[in-house]
């Protein structure tokens, strides 16, 4: 079951100063664009707020998106979409940007994954996160196999038993005046992460 359910077709619709819990997901965005959720609280077992493939500029600010069993934001092939001033937790991962999910922002916003990532980038391109803080029990932000051009800035990643920043197979990226740290590396370029920066 799900909380709120914006199904392809429904676009330019205003969620404020609600709560939506969800069996499975809090919000579930599916094929629409430009929606708004705003000073809201999302919360569902499987994924606090998920975008699907096809879902593009939805807006989330000022609010807290929560999962107690896997993900507090979760990207499934969406784009351009945004999220700012916001508080983000799940159980596994914080954010999860899945599928090719490109060109989304995050800003002012804290990720924290209780049991993995705040960040989990796969295979998911040209996302920006900016005057953010990440932090998860493994590691701060992961970018995953086929992770491209994204950047982070301004931003604090932290990884409570493993990596701040851990790439894998990630390529071109870019990292600017953050601060990185981790019970292991506060950075960690594994094989094949070619032609990244990071810039401190």
């Amino acid at each position: 079951s799900r909380g709120a359910f914006v199904q392809s077709g429904a676009d330019y619709n205003t969620i404020s100063f609600s709560t939506i819990i969800g069996g499975t997901r809090g919000i579930w965005i599916f094929g629409s664009d430009s929606n708004t959720v705003t000073q809201s609280y999302i919360s569902g077992a499987n994924a606090g707020a998920q975008l699907d493939a096809g879902s593009e500029y939805n807006t989330i600010s000022l609010s807290t998106m929560i999962s107690s069993g896997l993900i507090g934001y979760f990207l499934n092939g969406a784009d351009s979409n945004t999220v700012t001033q916001s508080y983000i937790e799940g159980a596994v991962d914080g954010v999860l940007l899945a599928a090719g999910s490109n060109f989304n922002a995050i800003s002012l916003s804290t990720l924290v994954g209780v049991g993995g990532s705040g960040l989990n980038a796969q295979s998911s391109d040209s996302n920006m996160v900016s005057q953010s803080y990440m932090t998860g029990n493994n590691i701060g932000a992961t970018l995953d196999t086929g992770s491209d051009y994204n950047a982070i800035s301004f931003s604090t990643m932290i990884g409570a038993t493993g990596d701040g920043l851990y790439a894998l197979a990630a390529g071109s990226n870019s990292v600017i005046s953050s601060y990185l740290w981790g019970a292991t590396n506060g950075a960690n370029l594994d094989t094949g992460s070619n032609y990244n920066g990071i810039s401190l």
